[in-house]
């Protein structure tokens, strides 16, 4: 209801941050067991699991909100906000400091301004997903370009079963 009254125009519409990292999950595990075991860890892999949640989420929505309104997925690309600035200090670390400071960093520095889309241009997908498109549960990637669900984000059972654990797991923790 809250969403429904927050629609200017009527159409309530939701954009769900996602990556592409997604298509590296062939699955998501639906089990605190599996979530919470450090043996079943990779931040790769559990970082592809999220941002396929965040797919499914946003079909699930999308199927739950019917004729009132449309949810989409985008990847954002990579986006020259700052976020790389954190793996100086790795660099830093692993690298003699002239080495670092004189060579890899200024590399790092000249590949975001020059490969990635800028903070505004970055926001340019999930901007067009907010106002203008007309039909949900679908993907897209920078600059507002459609991509093909895989099997797993397409996954209709998948994207319910994700919702019904999503709500056990909050319900349990008293929310």
């Amino acid at each position: 209801p809250a969403l429904k009254r927050g629609a200017a125009d009527g159409l309530v519409r939701v954009a769900v941050v996602s990556s592409a990292m997604a298509y590296a999950a062939r699955t998501v595990p639906l089990s605190l067991d599996v979530l919470h075991d450090p043996a079943h860890y990779g931040a790769d892999r559990f970082y592809a699991y999220t941002k396929m949640m965040n797919i499914l989420f946003a079909g699930e929505v999308d199927h739950r909100l019917g004729s009132d309104g449309i949810a989409n997925a985008a990847h954002p690309g990579g986006v020259a906000s700052g976020i790389w600035r954190k793996e100086e200090d790795k660099l830093r670390g692993l690298l003699p400091a002239v080495m670092a400071d004189r060579i890899a960093i200024p590399f790092l520095h000249q590949v975001e301004a020059s490969l990635m889309w800028s903070s505004a241009d970055g926001a340019l997908t999930q901007l067009a997903l907010a106002t203008v498109v007309e039909e949900g549960g679908r993907m897209f990637h920078p600059i507002f370009r459609q991509v093909e669900l895989n099997a797993v984000a397409a996954n209709r059972t998948l994207a319910r079963e994700l919702w019904v654990f999503s709500e056990r797991v909050l319900a349990e923790k008293g929310y």
